[in-house]
């Protein structure tokens, strides 16, 4: 569960800190072995440090309280902090592995009931009109599903001579095929279907289809439920409705469903704007009545636009926030596939597998089924998952947010999945901090690392799992490089890289990354290992698409704070409606600053301005100006509005590219 990427720890003296030093000193959690049952329960509670709370270890001393302070008791002075425990233990209930894990409650004492079906899996389909756009693919592929007669009827008055290919099999040719967005999803879904049938019978998959109405199947044996107009707009109402019926329509296994499923996904068809919010919101109050692993996979191909969660601003970026805390308290996975195309806020809707550990993708249509194959492998091992990394008093965390963090650390990982990896680095305290506590590096041939995970199993078990390493020393880089596992650095250069990139902070992401990558790769000791090179070099692929999607979006945010010089100077030249009220300004000004005439003259002027004549020609010309100008304004800022909100399809992917190595993924 632990693995470090170097059996020793480098301790080298500094003056002050570094938080950019390049070593060995990384090591990394792995969540996957939290579904295996193989390592027993270990009988007694766990004894914590009173003062660290590292927990009483294989490496811990147990001695006899000969000074007798307290009667009957044990003394553990704790390897982490050296404070002196008083304790009272078995010599039974001593771990005598590096792994235990402990029972905190069981199911039944949280009152909690898991029922004995599997869990489920909720496809939740945007079938908006963007999803009858084609692809090529070379080569002649026959897809099942095609679109519909009505719905070639409808199309056909807008097909011009020549494009029937884009949206009717009999029109392709052996070299290409033209298959439609919606086509690529069926044929995913069809096959995923199938093989849950086969290998995952009792799961029980619902689909919830959206457009500018969102339609709830659920497993399809029930009459579908739609929501339409001002239902879009109101959370409380979705819930409400589903609350009563989620368990009707979530009640028969893939196993008996699957026929009827698939025939609901071939009656779909492509229309009108994305309700994504609603849909999500639905979704969830199927995926929550299941077991914990539930999962739900958005697959949309355009930027949600109607109902709740609408993406035109940003105001809405807390909206998916909200679902996904709420979706990781459940113990669901939301994973999001996104097809290229248009672009989708993948920064927004990206917050919804950040909090449940799910996976952000950007795909092309042809490569959904791979996709969604991927993803459902990615199965849930934990929810309310909490860790604790406890180091050595010498040592303490390096690159952390958190200047002021020293050798102990939490965090809170929500759901756990079998890819849910994280990583840290760390360092030997500086010579002041080492000085104060009264510690001798010579005396350190070993040091200890603890995490403890909290965590809630897919039985509703609440249990503790704690791993002890200990680690020899060396002052003596080489020595410690000698032994360095490289796909550890990897995971943390990736992670790490992609972290301070989606924090805006793209040239420190350059730099960390390339700092890294010539140690890694330049570094003759690491290489010498004929697997690390290999290793190496394989990773030089991931870590290129890494590194452009940084400085692509380093670039576009140039770009944003700093428009070209031909935008600059369009907007500092006026509009012409600007110049025409200018214009009216002066003259009307130099008309007041004329000499004043005689008082017949200005009598007659007078009478002269105030002719309804004169008023009906003039007034209207000036009334049409300042609406012209007025819309003018109104359409500029709509435009401007709608620039600084827009994310291309290469901003979606680079997006999903951070995403996915921020999470270990790639």
């Amino acid at each position: 569960m632990m693995a470090m990427c170097s059996k020793k720890a480098y301790l080298k003296r500094r003056s002050v800190d570094n938080k950019y030093d390049v070593d060995t000193n990384i090591f990394q959690v792995k969540f996957d072995c939290l579904k295996d049952n193989i390592v027993k329960i270990h009988q007694g509670d766990p004894v914590m440090c009173q003062q660290c709370e590292t927990v009483l270890n294989k490496h811990s001393k147990i001695q006899e309280d000969v000074q007798n302070q307290q009667f009957g008791k044990q003394l553990w002075i704790c390897e982490f902090c050296n404070h002196k425990n008083y304790v009272q233990i078995e010599k039974e209930e001593i771990p005598t592995n590096e792994d235990t894990i402990y029972l905190i409650q069981s199911a039944q004492e949280q009152q909690m009931q898991i029922e004995d079906a599997d869990n489920s899996i909720i496809f939740c389909i945007d079938n908006s009109g963007s999803m009858s756009s084609t692809v090529e693919i070379k080569g002649k592929i026959n897809f099942k599903h095609g679109i519909s007669a009505e719905e070639y009827e409808m199309l056909k008055q807008f097909i011009e001579p020549g494009d029937e290919h884009q949206i009717w099999p009999q029109f392709n040719t052996k070299h290409v095929t033209h298959v439609s967005r919606k086509q690529c999803v069926m044929a995913a879904i069809e096959q995923q279907i199938g093989e849950l049938k086969k290998k995952n019978p009792n799961k029980i998959v619902g689909l919830v289809t959206f457009n500018n109405e969102v339609v709830v199947y659920g497993d399809g044996s029930e009459v579908p439920i739609t929501i339409a107009g001002d239902r879009l707009f109101k959370q409380d109402e979705i819930e409400n409705l589903l609350d009563g019926t989620a368990k009707q329509l979530m009640k028969y296994p893939v196993k008996a469903q699957a026929e009827t499923l698939l025939k609901k996904f071939e009656k779909l068809q492509e229309k009108g704007q994305t309700a994504l919010g609603p849909a999500l919101i639905s979704a969830l109050q199927l995926a929550k009545i299941g077991k914990p692993g539930s999962m739900i996979i958005i697959c949309t191909d355009g930027l949600a636009n109607l109902g709740l969660g609408s993406l035109d601003n940003d105001a809405n970026k807390q909206f998916y926030e909200d679902l996904g805390a709420f979706a990781s308290q459940c113990g669901v996975v939301i994973s999001v596939v996104t097809i290229k195309g248009e672009g989708c806020k993948v920064d927004i809707l990206g917050a919804l597998s950040e909090k449940t550990n799910g996976t952000v993708t950007r795909v092309r249509p042809e490569d959904i089924e791979k996709d969604f194959a991927n993803i459902l492998k990615d199965e849930l091992v934990g929810t309310q998952v909490q860790l604790f990394v406890n180091l050595h008093r010498a040592l303490k965390f390096r690159g952390e947010d958190d200047p002021t963090l020293s050798n102990k650390l939490k965090r809170d990982i929500g759901n756990a999945t079998i890819a849910t990896t994280q990583t840290f680095e760390y360092q030997l305290k500086n010579d002041q901090e080492l000085q104060k506590e009264q510690i001798d590096i010579k005396d350190l041939k070993n040091v200890p690392f603890q995490i403890k995970v909290n965590y809630t199993n897919l039985h509703g078990d609440r249990l503790m799992r704690v791993v002890t390493q200990l680690v020899s020393t060396t002052e003596n880089v080489k020595e410690a490089e000698e032994e360095a596992q490289v796909e550890v650095i990897h995971k943390r250069m990736a992670q790490k890289t992609a972290q301070i990139a989606k924090k805006g902070n793209y040239q420190e992401a350059q730099s960390y990354n390339d700092q890294w990558d010539g140690y890694v790769q330049k570094n003759a000791v690491i290489n010498n290992n004929v697997s690390n090179k290999e290793k190496n070099f394989s990773f030089q692929a991931h870590n290129l698409k890494l590194q452009t999607a940084v400085q692509k979006q380093e670039v576009r945010k140039e770009k944003v704070q700093k428009p070209p010089p031909q935008q600059q100077s369009q907007q500092q030249q006026p509009s012409f409606f600007e110049k025409v009220a200018s214009f009216i300004k002066g003259d009307e000004k130099k008309q007041q600053q004329a000499q004043i005439p005689e008082p017949s003259q200005q009598k007659a002027s007078i009478q002269q301005q105030d002719s309804p004549q004169l008023q009906k020609r003039v007034n209207p010309v000036k009334q049409n100006v300042e609406k012209c100008k007025a819309q003018n304004m109104q359409l500029e800022k709509e435009m401007n509005r709608k620039r600084s909100l827009s994310c291309s399809d290469d901003e979606d992917a680079e997006m999903a590219d951070l995403f996915q190595f921020e999470q270990g993924k790639y």
